[in-house]
């Protein structure tokens, strides 16, 4: 059996993270988290619902890394 470095699939984009922070970012800005779900941030980040559950297993997991990201200490 051969072992491999690389895992399958198509190689995570940096963008991606950063389109779907931004869109959180904007959205948060007009509406209360409890009204937008999963396709409104997909839709304004411009990526797909599959993009985001390659990443986040739900969008808790994605609020606490955005958290995480935006209030950590040094």
């Amino acid at each position: 059996m051969k072992s491999s470095k690389h895992s399958a699939g198509r190689p995570r984009t940096a963008e991606i993270d950063t389109r779907l922070a931004d869109a959180f970012e904007s959205l948060i800005s007009e509406h209360p988290v409890r009204e937008f779900g999963v396709q409104a941030l997909v839709s304004r980040a411009g990526t797909s619902r599959d993009a985001f559950y390659r990443r986040y297993v739900s969008m808790g997991h994605f609020l606490v890394e955005v958290a995480l990201r935006r209030y950590t200490l040094d």
